[in-house]
This record gives structure tokens, C-alpha cells and sequence, in this order.
């Protein structure tokens, strides 16, 4: 009788135990990060062009590197209204980064910015963080902080 109920009760113990061991995964790829991602417009200082919009620099001749873990996750859009490049911000504490940027072998500049957590985040997306200065040498620029915009002016 006490193996009948021992044997009953382990059961019962084992399948609560597999059930709320069960992870759910979420997917992603159909989330989208824009309010972590900084967005740099390319524009030539001469001529007034859009320098993504024309194809002058692309996604394989731009190089950006975070000075303090090497390479930067970015991504180039030419669909938008206005084609930039978006620099993905990846902090988990508030700090200053910096970023040196390369286009093809014609340009290059950096960039410091002072980031602030702002909140957790979610899962696919990060902490949330908002940037509280920027200085650019190397070109002239136009920063908008509040749309986490700035616009490049290259000779």
C-alpha cells in the first residue's frame, strides 16, 4: 500500500516537474529594434546627394567598428524615404562609446556618444537607451537627438 501511494506520488511529482520545465522560444525575426538603432544619413557636402540613396557607399563597402568590442552591428536601407545606415546600439549599463566609421577608402569619421539605459528592454531587442550627446570629428554634421538621427555632410 505505501509503494502504491509512494510509486503515485513520485509520478505525479515527475510529470509536474516536466511540464513546467518546458521553455517557449520567441521568435524575433518579426520584431523590429528601431528604438536601440541610431540612424546616419550620408550626404555629399558639394552636391547635396544622398550618398546610400545613389549607391555611392553600400552595405560591403562600409565599415563600422565599436572601439571597445571591435566590430558594430549595422544595417543600410535604401526603401526608406530617406536611405541611411543604422547603427545598432548594444549597451548593458549607460556609458560613452565610441565609433570610427569607414566608407569605401573615401571617408572616414568618429563618433562619441554619451548613452543612458533608459530601461530592461525585451528579449529580442536589449536594454533600452537613449543618447544624451554626440560629437563627430572628421565631418560635418547635424544631430538630432531626439529622432536618433544625425546627418553626415562628406566632402
Amino acid at each position: 500500500m505505501y509503494k502504491s501511494i509512494t510509486v503515485l506520488f513520485l509520478s505525479l511529482f515527475l510529470v509536474q516537474c516536466e511540464s513546467s520545465s518546458e521553455t517557449t522560444t520567441t521568435d524575433c525575426s518579426i520584431v523590429s529594434c528601431f528604438s536601440n538603432n541610431f540612424k546616419m544619413i550620408i550626404i555629399d557636402e558639394a552636391s547635396g546627394a544622398n550618398l546610400i540613396a545613389n549607391g555611392t557607399y553600400t552595405a560591403s563597402n562600409i565599415t563600422i567598428f565599436d572601439e571597445a568590442s571591435m566590430n558594430a552591428a549595422f544595417s543600410v536601407t535604401t526603401t526608406e524615404e530617406t536611405p541611411g545606415i543604422y547603427l545598432s546600439i548594444d549597451i548593458l549599463e549607460s556609458q560613452e562609446k565610441s565609433y570610427t566609421v569607414n566608407l569605401k577608402t573615401d571617408a572616414f569619421f568618429t563618433m562619441n556618444m554619451d548613452i543612458e539605459k533608459t530601461g530592461e528592454g525585451s528579449e529580442c531587442c536589449g536594454i533600452d537607451t537613449e543618447i544624451d550627446s554626440i560629437s563627430v570629428s572628421g565631418a560635418t554634421s547635424e544631430i538630432d537627438l531626439e529622432n536618433k538621427t544625425i546627418t553626415l555632410f562628406i566632402l
